[in-house]
């Protein structure tokens, strides 16, 4: 098994599920609003990856000789909307009809609540490490390798107000704490950082 980063569109059948149980686990109160079994969800998930205008159409996986460790995917901040809503309502397909109403109406309420952040940043959109693996670093090495290997000036991401560790890591990889929002379901922050990097791409580079 290639161990190390490895592009999202490039991971097997496996590794594929074990990214979208990871990627369930970032948000699961709101995936089970919705009553669809989980591995109906993990399915749809990894079907996602690498999906055009998805939020999973680019990103990384770390791999390790156990499988995976962690990813992340992230895209232009200007995207952020039109992604969320994308991959969402890409899940109507596994509802059942009484579902898609309550659906319709959580993701306008998450519209409502969301902060936008600057449409000339890199969103990180998802970030999420397997609970084998904390305690580790695979959060530093993760939040890294997007500091890295982005050509773009600024890089955003929102951050629950009370996921203290979270907000401590990327405090350390040099992010400062802007507007914060609010919902039924939590408190959000919008943080973003400064990158070092002297271009202005808007394109992750696959390794």
């Amino acid at each position: 098994m290639k161990e190390g980063f490895v592009h999202i569109t490039a991971l097997e059948k496996q590794q594929r599920m074990e990214v979208a149980r990871l990627a369930y686990t970032i948000m699961p109160e709101w995936y089970d609003l919705f009553g669809v079994p989980v591995d109906i969800l993990y399915t749809h998930i990894a079907g996602q990856l690498g999906e055009k205008n998805t939020e999973f159409e680019n990103g990384f996986a770390l791999l390790n000789a156990k499988g995976v460790a962690g990813f992340y995917t992230a895209y232009p901040g200007r995207e952020m909307n039109d992604r969320k809503f994308f991959t969402l309502f890409s899940f109507v397909k596994s509802f059942l009809p009484e579902q898609r109403k309550t659906f319709k109406d959580k993701v306008l309420d998450l519209k409502a609540h969301l902060f936008p952040v600057h449409e000339d940043s890199y969103y990180l959109a998802r970030i999420a490490v397997d609970n084998a693996w904390r305690g580790q670093g695979v959060a530093d090495k993760l939040l890294s390798h997007f500091n890295n290997t982005i050509d773009q000036t600024l890089m955003s991401l929102h951050v629950q107000s009370d996921n203290k560790k979270a907000i401590s890591l990327y405090s350390r990889h040099g992010y400062i704490e802007h507007n914060h929002g609010d919902s039924p379901h939590t408190k959000v922050i919008v943080m973003s950082k400064v990158s070092k990097s002297e271009y202005l791409g808007s394109v992750i580079k696959k390794s």
